[in-house]
């Protein structure tokens, strides 16, 4: 029954399937009838009534001629004679300590007194760091002017090593040359994109995939024309007389020119899967 629904819709198994978002492998084994390789009764329940959903049809008739799982049995577990009761009204014994340990006093107490007990503990630490900081300040200062002396003057070009002439004329006005603008390297890349792709502007219907995407295309004759999963990165171009039925079963990851113009895919998109047609 839902093989008969979905054919006589005209959904391809495969764009079927990506707009459930499941394997087509489980819908294949819905539609034959094969519970063994579906994970249990309740995932080929719920299965078969979003199918019934995605082709606008009743499920009650469906879901009766399928079997169902025996409902679970929770075990009761009687209670200790020795438990307490707790209904979770007591007061709780951790949160007013935690509370008073994260109040900005005790903070200010507990720093205060690991500082007394670093000087108490360890006195000559503290005088230790200030004369480090000390000494390393003097040795910058003295170090600065002496790295300003010390370095070379930057070498000077000698006449003697270029030849005399309008050759050393021509070594002293040479420059390296300029780089590209940013607009230029755009350009480049714009006009390489477009020589390796096909011809989009001279066909009537042509589909590029942002990702794997299953696309059907027929003509006004109703031959298919086009039925396949478009690889991502590859663009193809439809054939045949229009008008053409195009289904895409994946739309967020498909662009469409029509024409060589940009084709919206919202108004005619329903649960990932467009439908439309390409008039003459």
């Amino acid at each position: 029954m839902l093989r008969t629904a979905r054919e006589a819709a005209g959904m391809h198994i495969e764009a079927l399937a990506v707009s459930l978002k499941v394997p087509v492998s489980k819908v294949r084994a819905l539609e034959a009838d094969d519970y063994q390789h579906l994970p249990d009764t309740v995932f080929a329940r719920a299965l078969a009534g979003s199918v019934c959903r995605a082709l606008k049809i009743d499920s009650a008739p469906i879901l009766a001629l399928m079997p169902t799982g025996p409902a679970p049995r929770l075990q009761p577990q009687a209670p200790d004679v020795n438990t307490a009761f707790r209904d979770g009204t007591e007061p709780s014994r951790v949160g007013p300590a935690l509370s008073f340990l994260t109040r900005p006093m005790f903070l200010a107490v507990a720093l205060l007194l690991a500082g007394a007990a670093v000087l108490a503990f360890f006195p000559g630490l503290v005088t230790e760091l200030v004369s480090m900081g000390e000494r390393m300040t003097v040795s910058e200062k003295s170090a600065a002017p002496l790295s300003t002396e010390s370095a070379p003057p930057p070498p000077s070009p000698s006449p003697q090593a270029l030849p005399a002439g309008p050759v050393a004329a021509t070594v002293q006005e040479v420059q390296r040359p300029a780089e590209p603008a940013a607009s230029e390297v755009l350009v480049a890349q714009a006009a390489v994109e477009t020589a390796s792709s096909p011809v989009i502007g001279d066909s009537l219907l042509a589909l590029r995939a942002k990702s794997a995407s299953w696309i059907q295309v027929r003509d006004a004759s109703g031959v298919t024309t086009l039925q396949r999963i478009v690889a991502a990165g590859e663009t193809v171009v439809a054939e045949g007389k229009p008008p053409l039925s195009v289904v895409i079963g994946k739309a967020d990851a498909t662009e469409v020119f029509v024409r060589g113009k940009p084709f919206d895919l919202a108004p005619v998109t329903r649960e990932n899967v467009a439908r439309f047609e390409v008039k003459p």
